[in-house]
């Protein structure tokens, strides 16, 4: 599904990622995990399109997307890409069911079929109490698992999780990453994991371990 083929990416002068061959198939879970500064998210930026290698391919389906234009590029991760990220990112000003919404304006899917994947995958994220509630009124795990479902609204094939437990305790950390093992495994979706902890990693079908920007 996915492969990078003789990635590098720099910034300025500095590489900071160099990857020969890597692959990511259908219903895989897989963890990436290095210490700070290694290259992990780099790499998930890549893939997902939020960045662009500076030589080489990132191939889905065997199209090369970093050769993708901005508007081509912004249709992909729309289409194909979920994202989870560390800080959340949720609307203040907008209830649970409204942040979980706005993701699937860019598809322009229509306003009652939006409204009905949030409502569902509110309740399939054990929110359905909390649909009218805003962002101040919730938990750090309810915040993140609202982050989970606005992140599954356009049905990706791809979820990528960028420590998507960094910021919570470990009781939440395992029910997120059950919630998200169980979703992967209903999908049959290629869920990539970015993370620090090993417990989580140990989970993952495949650990791919990065160090000073390359496969060890």
């Amino acid at each position: 599904m996915i492969e990078l083929k003789n990635i590098v990416k720099k910034y300025k002068s500095q590489t900071v990622l160099e990857i020969e061959n890597l692959r990511f198939d259908e219903d895989e879970f897989v963890a990436i995990v290095g210490a700070s500064g290694s290259g992990k998210s780099t790499l998930l930026n890549l893939i997902g399109g939020l960045d662009k290698p500076t030589s080489g391919e990132v191939l889905f389906d065997g199209e090369n997307i970093s050769k993708f234009n901005d508007r081509k590029l912004s249709k992909f991760r729309g289409q194909k890409i979920g994202f989870i990220f560390q800080f959340f990112y949720l609307q203040p000003f907008l209830t649970v069911l409204q942040n979980i919404e706005v993701a699937g304006f860019p598809v322009k899917l229509k306003s009652k079929e939006r409204r009905f994947r949030a409502e569902k995958l509110a309740s399939v994220v054990g929110l359905k109490d909390k649909m009218n509630s805003f962002p101040r009124e919730l938990s750090g795990g309810q915040i993140q698992r609202v982050a989970i479902a606005r992140s599954l609204i356009n049905s990706p094939e791809i979820l990528l999780a960028d420590e998507p437990t960094g910021n919570l305790d470990s009781e939440n950390s395992d029910r997120v990453i059950e919630m998200l093992e169980l979703i992967q495994k209903q999908t049959k979706m290629t869920l990539i994991v970015v993370t620090h902890n090993e417990q989580i990693a140990a989970r993952a079908d495949r650990i791919i371990r990065l160090k000073d920007g390359k496969i060890c």
